[in-house]
């Protein structure tokens, strides 16, 4: 058997490993892609809201606030207690 064929019937009979390293990886990739997409869902949902919020003030003659973003400042007092 020449040296081309003797490698080419060890593949055939080699079985694909997959490394564990990489099957964690391609475990988390999905996750993160599921976790996105569930993201983009909410992000859509939250602007039709705001959408229709706008529309029938608008319809019924009101006014619409938009909600103001949350902001915590926190401030750290060094020398205080010693």
């Amino acid at each position: 058997m020449s040296a081309k064929v003797a490698t080419a019937v060890q593949r055939e009979n080699c079985t694909k490993t997959v490394c564990p390293c990489k099957a964690r990886c391609q475990a988390f990739r999905a996750e993160v892609i599921k976790r996105t997409i569930q993201n983009h869902k909410d992000i859509e949902a939250a602007k039709k809201a705001v959408y229709l919020a706008k529309k029938n003030a608008e319809i019924n003659g009101d006014l619409y606030a938009e909600a103001d973003p949350k902001l915590i400042v926190a401030i750290r007092i060094r020398g205080i207690n010693g």
